[in-house]
C-alpha cells in the first residue's frame, strides 16, 4: 500500500504544476469530448476522491468490500464545477489526493491485503474485474489512482 500511496503522491505534486498552466479560457471549454471540460474533469476527480476517500476509511473496518456507485454526470452537473475557479479547483483536487496518500500509507498490510469475494467491484471500478474475483483494498487504491491519471493524461493530451 505504501507503494501505491507514494505514487499516488508524486504523480499529483508532479502534474500540479503542469495543470497550473492551463489558460482560464481553455479550463471552460470543452476539448476533443463533448463530455466534460478540463474544470469539470478536475470536478469529477474531486468527487471521485471523495467517494473513494470514504470507500477505503469504510473498507479497513468491513468484511466486504461492497459500495454504493454514484452517477458521476449527475455529480459534476450539479456541484456546476464549470463555474468555479481554476485554481481553487487544483487545490482542493491536489490536497484532497495527499490526504488520501496519507490515508493509503497508514493502512496496515493485514488490512490492505485482506481478500474476499464479498465485493461489488465489477460495478464500481474502473478497470474491469470479474463479479467472482478475489479482491482487496489494495486493489481499490491501485484501480482510484489508475482512474485518476488516467483522466490527468487524457486532459493532456486533449490539450495538444
Amino acid at each position: 500500500m505504501k507503494t501505491t500511496a507514494q505514487h499516488l503522491r508524486n504523480f499529483v505534486t508532479t502534474i500540479h504544476g503542469t495543470l497550473c498552466e492551463f489558460a482560464a479560457d481553455e479550463t471552460g471549454t470543452k476539448l476533443n469530448t463533448d463530455r466534460w471540460n478540463a474544470k469539470e474533469v478536475i470536478g469529477h476527480l474531486i468527487d471521485s476522491a471523495s467517494v473513494n476517500h470514504e470507500r477505503i476509511v469504510r473498507a479497513c473496518r468491513k468484511e466486504d468490500l461492497r459500495f454504493e456507485p454514484y452517477d458521476q454526470d449527475d455529480w459534476v452537473a450539479d456541484q456546476h464545477y464549470d463555474e468555479r475557479k481554476w485554481a481553487d479547483l487544483l487545490l482542493l483536487w491536489k490536497m484532497f489526493n495527499l490526504h488520501i496518500a496519507d490515508v493509503m500509507e497508514s493502512i496496515p498490510d493485514a488490512i490492505a491485503l485482506r481478500e474476499t469475494k464479498k465485493h461489488n467491484f465489477h460495478r464500481i471500478l474502473f478497470r474491469e474485474i470479474s463479479d467472482d474475483a478475489s479482491v482487496n483494498l489494495l486493489l481499490l487504491c491501485k484501480d482510484y489512482v489508475a482512474h485518476l491519471q488516467h483522466h490527468i493524461e487524457s486532459l493532456l493530451a486533449e490539450r495538444r
